[in-house]
């Protein structure tokens, strides 16, 4: 049975920054500690500098993403609208994504 901790890890750092702008040793202790990342910022604007929205949107995720794969086991929970996607192949790992309207079975939340 998989024990819940209530723990959070909250670290200021630059989401659109290699290695989120954070010292070595920093960054390594952060992706051997943590659980799991939620991903929920964004620049949501449709309209604006293209160069500005990649940075916040694209390049942002795909940092968090670094961050999980340097760890063990991390999972990822990206916050997005629905007109993103409905599932993706990850790896050969199926993610899928719930809405408000889905209420998963808490079994069914972890692969």
């Amino acid at each position: 049975e998989r024990l819940l901790l209530q723990q959070k890890r909250r670290q200021a750092g630059d989401l659109e920054a290699h290695d989120l702008k954070l010292s070595k040793q920093t960054y390594q202790k952060i992706s051997h500690e943590i659980d799991a990342i939620i991903h929920s910022a964004a620049c949501v604007s449709h309209y604006g500098k293209y160069d500005v929205i990649y940075s916040t949107n694209v390049l942002a995720t795909e940092n968090l993403l670094s961050l999980a794969e340097a760890g063990e086991d991390i999972d990822f929970h990206f916050i997005s609208t629905i007109s993103t996607c409905m599932y993706i192949n990850l790896k050969g790992i199926l993610v899928k994504f719930y809405t408000e309207a889905d209420v998963p079975l808490v079994d069914n939340c972890r692969a």
